[in-house]
C-alpha cells in the first residue's frame, strides 16, 4: 500500500480534491441538521467503552450490568446483561434473548473495551477472565445467534488481568487485537495479534513498543495502530521510529512507510482514537495527555500535520460522519471526550474563539468548526468513549461515561437524562 506498487495520490490532488470540496460546500443546499434530544433508545447503568453495528443490531461493551428503558432509580423495563448487550439498531430497544455475562473472579466488575463480528460471532477484548461462567482470559467469542460462548475461541491474552485488550478490528478473514498485552497463550505478541474467524492464533507479528489504545482500517486494508509507541516493527527487522501511529500489512505485518513527522507529537501525547477518511485521504487521531484533536495527510508517506484543535481534555472517540455523496464537502468530524471546558479554535475557524461544545465537537475537513449540532455531555467526568456512524451519515450512536445530554446550543442549556448511551438521528 505504501509501497512503490501503490503510490499514493498527490498532495496537489488532494488540495483540488479539498478545494473543490470548499466550492461545493459553498453552492450545495445545508446539510441535514441532527436532532438535539437524543432518540428514546435504551441506556444502561454503567460506562459504555464499545459501540458496533452488525446487521439489524448494535452491539455494546462497557462495564455495566444491565440495559434498561429508563434511567435508573426511574420505573421502566430492566435487562440483566454484564459487560456486553445488543439492542434492535431501529428501534433501539434491548434484545432481552442475548445476554452473556462477562465477570471476573475477584469479584470486580468487569470491562468490554472492544468489540467486533465476523463469521456469524461476536468478538469481545477487554478485562475478563470469565464469559458465561468459562474461564476466557481478555478475549472471546460468542455466536451473534443465540449469544452462546464459542468453545474454540479460548486462547488466554496476556498475563493476566493488567494486559487487557483495548482495540479490535475485523475483516473479512481476520480479527485484529490491539493492547497492553505482551502474549497470547505463553507466545510473543508484544501489543498486537490475530486471528482467523475459528479464534486460531495467525503468525502475523506486528510489534510496538508501547501499548495499543486504538486501531483501524486504511484505505486498501492494511491495518493502522495508535497508541503511545514511539516504535514499531514488523514481524523481523529492528524497531524504527513510529510516532504514535504505525501501519502494518494485513497479511503479512510487514511495517508500512507511512509515519507522522516527529515533530508534530510532544513527549506525553497518546493516540487514544482513530479514524481515516479516504475521500479527502486524511488521518484523524484524538490525543490524550496533551488534549488535541490531529489532521495527518494520508495522501503520501510523509504524515504531515495539516491542522490541530486543542481541547480542554483528553479526545478519547473520533468518527467521520460520511454522507454519502461523492464529494467531500459535506463529511464532518466527530470528536468526544473529558474536555469540559470546550474547544479552542484559531481566528477563522470558528465564529467563537471557544464555543460552549462540553465533551462533543464537530468540525469540517478543515477543522472549521460545526456548530449547527452542539449536543453537550454531562453528570460523569469522562464523557464520551466511543462514537458510532451510521445509516449512511443519518444516525450517531455515542457511549461513554455520562448521565445527562444538554443542548449547548441554548443557555441556559436544557437537560434530559441519558445514562451511558444515546443515538441522535438527523
Amino acid at each position: 500500500m505504501r509501497s512503490s506498487s501503490h503510490p499514493r495520490p498527490s498532495r496537489s490532488l488532494l488540495s483540488l480534491a479539498l478545494g473543490l470540496g470548499l466550492v461545493a460546500a459553498l453552492t450545495s443546499p445545508a446539510r441535514a441538521a441532527f436532532q438535539e434530544t437524543p432518540d428514546p433508545t435504551w441506556m444502561t447503568n454503567g460506562t459504555v467503552f464499545a459501540v458496533v453495528r452488525s446487521g439489524g443490531y448494535v452491539y455494546i461493551g462497557g462495564q455495566f450490568t444491565s440495559v434498561r428503558s429508563t434511567p435508573p432509580g426511574t420505573a421502566g423495563p430492566t435487562v440483566k446483561s454484564i459487560g456486553i448487550a445488543r439492542l434492535d439498531a431501529t428501534t433501539g430497544v434491548a434484545d432481552k434473548t442475548w445476554t452473556p455475562e462477562v465477570t471476573r473472579t475477584d469479584g470486580k466488575r468487569a470491562t468490554v473495551y472492544a468489540i467486533a463480528v465476523i463469521g456469524g460471532k461476536v468478538f469481545l477484548g477487554g478485562k475478563f477472565d470469565r464469559v458465561d461462567g468459562q474461564a476466557r482470559r481478555n478475549f472471546a467469542a460468542v455466536a451473534e445467534s443465540d449469544a452462546t460462548l464459542d468453545p474454540d475461541v479460548d486462547a488466554f491474552v496476556g498475563s493476566g488481568l493488567s494486559q487487557p485488550v483495548r482495540a479490535m478490528i475485523a475483516s473479512g478473514t481476520r480479527v485484529y487485537l490491539g493492547g497492553q498485552f505482551t502474549t497470547v497463550d505463553g507466545v510473543s505478541r508484544p501489543r498486537l495479534a490475530s486471528f482467523d474467524p475459528s479464534g486460531a492464533l495467525l503468525g502475523w507479528k506486528g510489534r510496538v513498543r508501547g501499548s495499543v489504545r486504538a486501531l483501524g482500517f486504511d484505505c486498501e486494508g492494511d491495518v493502522v495502530a495508535g497508541g503511545t509507541f514511539q516504535t514499531a516493527a514488523g514481524p523481523t527487522g529492528s524497531f524504527v521510529a513510529r510516532d504514535k501511529v504505525a501501519i502494518f500489512d494485513e497479511t503479512t505485518a510487514a511495517l508500512q512507510a507511512w509515519a507522522t513527522r516527529d515533530a508534530d507529537l510532544d513527549n506525553g501525547m497518546n493516540v487514544l482514537d482513530l479514524d481515516v477518511n479516504c475521500a479527502s485521504q486524511q488521518l484523524f487521531a484524538g490525543i490524550g495527555g496533551q488534549n488535541w484533536l490531529y489532521a495527518f495527510d494520508f495522501s503520501d508517506n510523509d504524515g504531515e500535520m495539516q491542522w490541530r484543535r486543542h481541547t480542554a481534555g483528553n479526545v478519547q472517540a473520533v468518527a467521520v460522519n460520511d454522507q454519502g455523496t461523492a464529494g467531500a464537502s459535506d463529511d464532518r468530524v466527530t470528536f468526544g471526550g473529558h474536555f469540559g471546558g470546550g474547544v479552542e479554535y484559531p481566528a477563522g475557524a470558528c465564529p467563537e474563539a471557544k464555543p460552549k461544545t462540553a465533551r462533543f465537537g464537530l468540525v469540517d475537513l478543515q477543522g472549521n468548526c460545526d456548530l449547527s449540532w452542539m449536543p453537550t455531555f454531562q453528570g460523569k467526568f469522562a464523557g464520551p468513549w466511543d462514537i458510532l456512524v451510521t445509516g449512511a451519515g443519518s444516525q450517531v450512536w455515542i457511549g461513554g461515561a455520562y448521565t445527562q445530554v444538554c443542548d449547548g446550543s441554548q443557555s441556559p442549556a436544557p437537560c434530559v437524562s441519558r445514562y451511558f448511551l444515546s443515538r441522535f438521528t438527523s
